[in-house]
């Protein structure tokens, strides 16, 4: 049996880690059949706990972790994106966790499945702010009506939510994707495709209306090559089966793709190479957004990167530690320029030599 200072322990640990924002401190009965003690000692640990400031009992008996331990509040904040992984929802979320850091805020990550599902709307009553990546389907109305009339400090990830009134960080503004659409032209390919596998949503729509837009302003041609999954459906095979299909008949690739994601770019070099076309040689192909992973691609990729989210997270953690009352500023956040990484998939390699082999 172990003794009440390891369950001081246990829910100390817990209390920082935000385990208790959504479901709440359990009773005591629960956190001794939880911890493997008596419920004596389970009480003994709790009333510990008051007296150190880490609980707080209120005057109806009920106890709750205390978010004013020490006499500074320590935000709780809920990173709330898609159970579906991918390299920039991790992105967002390190970024997150180093800024949280340097505000002594902690961070919880807190996956849902759908709009309806509960998590969602627990997320916005149990933290001191949340921070959401949405997922790829329409809000139903209902909800959207909950995110705008939210009593907790939220902020958008990813997509412009400003019309709700809701702060939002764009890394990614899609007329920024013209450095792509130059870098082509400037190597003379003024015929360009784009390609897109990704669900519709507000953010693919808008990177695919400013490349028709910059293409017909700018006397270029080019075609899309639409094939929307649903979501959770990972996209790099559906990027590939999608070129495929664009290269099967006798009309040759244009020389130059736009893909509006990591993986369309990833999923179409393999489709060329497999019909013989060379990326940077025949076809330069570029992307919007590289996740960290574009230059440790083979060939690696030109891709316009994300520039430093802290400075936009360190100013939502201070609009949050002040309890997210009146928003100043423009509420979408986005920078002015974005860097453009020109590799391998742009600019063919001189050096076709084979790597020596090991001994």
């Amino acid at each position: 049996m172990g003794s009440y200072l390891s369950v001081v322990e246990l829910i100390t640990k817990r209390v920082r880690q935000g385990d208790y924002a959504l479901s709440g401190l359990p009773g005591e009965r629960e956190l001794a059949a939880d911890s493997g003690v008596s419920y004596m000692t389970a009480r003994k640990a709790v009333r510990r706990l008051i007296e150190d400031g880490v609980l707080v009992r209120h005057a109806n008996g009920r106890v709750e972790v205390n978010r004013l331990h020490e006499g500074k509040r320590r935000l709780s904040l809920a990173f709330l994106a898609p159970t579906f992984a991918s390299a920039d929802i991790e992105r967002w979320r390190l970024s997150l966790d180093r800024a949280a850091q340097a505000h002594g805020a902690h961070v919880r990550p807190v996956l849902y499945v759908h709009w309806d599902d509960p998590l969602v709307l627990d997320s916005l009553t149990g933290f001191d702010g949340v921070f959401l990546v949405p997922i790829n389907e329409a809000v139903p109305d209902r909800l959207r009506d909950r995110f705008a009339a939210r009593s907790c400090p939220l902020v958008v990830l990813d997509e412009d939510w400003s019309h709700l009134g809701i702060p939002s960080i764009s890394l990614f503004p899609p007329a920024l994707c013209h450095r792509l659409l130059e870098h082509f032209v400037a190597l003379g390919r003024t015929r360009i495709d784009c390609l897109n596998v990704q669900p519709e949503s507000a953010v693919i729509a808008q990177r695919i209306a400013a490349w028709r837009a910059w293409v017909a302003a700018h006397g270029c041609t080019g075609e899309l090559i639409n094939a929307p999954i649903a979501p959770y459906v990972r996209p790099l095979g559906a990027a590939y089966e999608a070129m495929r299909r664009a290269l099967a008949g006798t009309r040759p690739p244009a020389p130059a793709l736009l893909a509006v994601t990591l993986p369309a770019a990833v999923g179409a070099i393999r489709a060329l190479h497999e019909r013989g076309f060379a990326a940077g040689r025949d076809v330069v192909v570029g992307a919007i957004n590289g996740e960290e992973a574009a230059a440790y691609q083979v060939p690696s990729i030109t891709a316009l990167e994300a520039p430093d989210a802290e400075p936009y997270f360190a100013r939502c953690l201070a609009w949050m530690a002040a309890g997210g009352g009146p928003w100043t500023g423009p509420l979408l956040m986005r920078p002015d320029e974005v860097p453009l990484a020109i590799r391998e998939s742009t600019v063919p390699r001189t050096d076709t030599a084979k790597p020596a082999r090991r001994r």
